[in-house]
């Protein structure tokens, strides 16, 4: 009997380690998980946060700037067919008959 005791004995005491490494184990698949959600936030929200607190104003400041340059480029253009028409209008030909007639004036055509 003696002999089954210290069986008994040494079983118990490995179930007790076993249970405290088991115990010990969970714990750290618990924090493990806990620091792993708080890595993927960080990671996750880090860009989210930059991008809504400081590139966000910075990219919508260009988009109008850009807006403004095209619509200045409209205006040109309009600026510049009306100042073809106003061309069109006036009448070399006769301009130059009139240039022709100054003296000292010289046109070559």
């Amino acid at each position: 009997m003696p002999e089954r005791d210290k069986k008994i004995d040494a079983l118990y005491q490995m179930v007790q380690q076993n249970n405290k490494m088991l115990r010990s184990m969970k714990r750290a698949a618990f924090w493990g998980s806990i620091f792993k959600i708080l890595f993927y936030a960080v990671v996750l929200g880090i860009p989210v946060y930059l991008f809504f607190t400081i590139f966000q104003p910075i990219l919508a400041s260009l988009l109008d700037t850009y807006s403004q340059i095209q619509q200045t480029g409209a205006q040109l253009q309009n600026v510049g067919s009306q100042v073809q028409d106003v061309t069109n209008l006036i009448p070399v030909d006769k301009f130059k008959s009139l240039l022709n007639n100054i003296p000292a004036v010289n046109i070559g055509e």
